[in-house]
């Protein structure tokens, strides 16, 4: 009779795994469905909203990043963002600090998230890092025009670089005509 009752038992437990399984599958598509209606009302506010909440870097504006980094005033400026204890940030720092020294034009400034902190307040007021490493390329206007977050490869932050140095290019002046003028 025992047997009789495991058998009988293991059918109650293979009935109630298989009832959960389908209370789960539901209870997923029901809120992955609530999760499209949300990112469809948050797609249809996306004019409001300010995306780079979302990455981890407030967006500031050019006079506020002027404000805080007057040196850096119309110079394509790198601000890097990162820590000591951060393995990804000590990965990134020769890659930084080997690029560099091959662009004199570019304004670096590095700010340890745990040690600047204290002594550029202003600095971490506008930007308001979340995450390191944190690589902010910001124009000679002031303007942010990239971020790169986490570690990553020389040629992508070489490219970067480049990127910031191509539209930040002077115009070229305007062509004058020399016309001679004869008495």
């Amino acid at each position: 009779m025992s047997a009789r009752l495991t058998a009988r038992q293991n059918k109650i437990r293979l009935i109630a795994v298989f009832f959960c399984t389908v209370i789960l599958a539901l209870t997923f598509q029901f809120y992955k469905s609530g999760l499209r209606r949300e990112d469809a009302a948050v797609t249809s506010h996306a004019e409001t909203l300010d995306e780079s909440l979302f990455m981890g870097l407030r967006h500031a504006t050019p006079s506020e990043i002027r404000s805080v980094l007057p040196e850096a005033s119309g110079k394509p400026t790198l601000i890097d963002f990162s820590s000591r204890l951060c393995h990804d940030c000590q990965r990134m720092a020769p890659v930084v600090s080997k690029l560099v020294p091959q662009h004199p034009e570019l304004y670096f400034k590095k700010f340890d998230v745990l040690e600047d902190q204290k002594k550029a307040p202003a600095v971490f007021r506008v930007f308001k890092p979340v995450s390191v490493p944190m690589l902010v390329f910001v124009g000679p206007r002031g303007d942010i025009q990239n971020v790169l977050y986490n570690y990553q490869k020389p040629e992508i932050v070489a490219s970067a670089i480049a990127q910031l140095e191509r539209k930040n290019l002077p115009a070229p002046a305007p062509k004058t005509h020399n016309a001679i003028h004869r008495k």
